[in-house]
């Protein structure tokens, strides 16, 4: 090989390198709403420690890419542990609206799922395109929190179903 294509691999990887997910520790810090595709999610014990007692933390996630405008969280279940008497709240929504919760999760609610990922993106019914998670706890035990990964998708595609009368026969074969 020579220099030339050398540098060229080792500018490339670099280049690589340098572009990491955004590391957010909900609860920690002011900000609350964020732009971006690739996010990592730790809960306010950060990544090492357990979360706190008697918190109400939020976290407001839009997309930065117009072709992917939808946001998706993705929860693996390996890097979860949140005690039954707490609950991480996902809305399909800019906010905290009851109509549009995708899921609430702690360890009693996930322990019959066989998958170890969990995914959750935003719908059709959100033009925002943005998730709200809400993470509630008490004074009761705490566990080692989540960890979360975001990615951006591409909104479902919108199915508009007609029924023809006039071709349609009355009686089923």
């Amino acid at each position: 090989m020579t220099m030339k294509k050398i540098y060229a691999l080792l500018f490339v990887l670099i280049c690589f390198a340098s572009v990491k997910a955004q590391t957010v520790t909900m609860g920690q810090g002011t900000t609350t709403t964020y732009t971006s595709c690739s996010m990592n999610i730790l809960d306010n014990g950060g990544a090492d420690g357990n979360y706190g007692n008697n918190r109400c933390d939020s976290l407001l996630i839009y997309s930065n890419s117009a072709s992917t405008n939808c946001v998706q969280v993705d929860i693996n279940l390996t890097d979860f542990d949140i005690h039954p008497s707490d609950t991480l709240f996902i809305y399909d929504a800019p906010g905290r609206v009851d109509s549009m919760l995708l899921v609430a999760l702690n360890n009693d609610l996930v322990a019959n799922i066989s998958s170890s990922v969990l995914s959750y993106a935003a719908t059709i019914r959100n033009p925002t395109g943005a998730l709200f998670l809400y993470f509630k706890t008490d004074g009761d035990s705490v566990g080692s929190g989540f960890y979360i990964t975001t990615t951006c998708t591409a909104p479902c595609q919108r199915i508009n179903v007609q029924f023809d009368t006039v071709l349609s026969n009355k009686y089923p074969v």
